[in-house]
């Protein structure tokens, strides 16, 4: 009787770890034909989501802290707007100048440049709270 249920322990014991096994072989042959990142996808930040580094993004891209994706027009940023290769939302404010991106736009300044006309004023600090009219608070005639 003890050599039997030693048997039955030892081969519980095998059968367990061949389960293990192979459910680690199964997760090395899906990370083979999907890629580990799409196992992982569901814990990955969307678009426009804030982020440390690309490998915290859906897509891959992080820029400038927001998750992001390549484009080389708007068009290819579904409603949202392209600044340097990258979609970025159209509220964010990639270039740190305190207007958003649409705003920016809108007005004729870029997005991609905290003082558009390089007079060493932000563009958020001459154009002023109210973007509608842009005020000029230099006078160079650019706002």
């Amino acid at each position: 009787m003890i050599a039997i249920s030693r048997f039955s322990v030892t081969s519980a014991r095998r059968w367990l770890q061949l389960r293990q096994l192979l459910g680690f072989l199964a997760l090395l042959a899906c990370c083979g034909l999907l890629g580990c990142q799409e196992l992982y996808r569901h814990k990955l930040r969307k678009f426009g989501s804030t982020c440390g580094n690309s490998t915290e993004c859906e897509s891959g891209t992080c820029s400038h802290g927001v998750c992001s994706q390549t484009c080389g027009s708007d068009g290819d940023c579904g409603g949202d707007l392209c600044i340097e290769s990258t979609c970025q939302t159209s509220d964010s404010d990639y270039d740190g100048d305190g207007l958003s991106n649409t705003v920016e736009k809108t007005i004729g300044t870029d997005p991609a440049k905290k003082d558009t006309d390089g007079d060493g004023i932000d563009d958020g600090t001459e154009v002023g709270a109210d973007p509608n009219p842009p005020q000029d608070s230099n006078g160079d005639g650019i706002p």
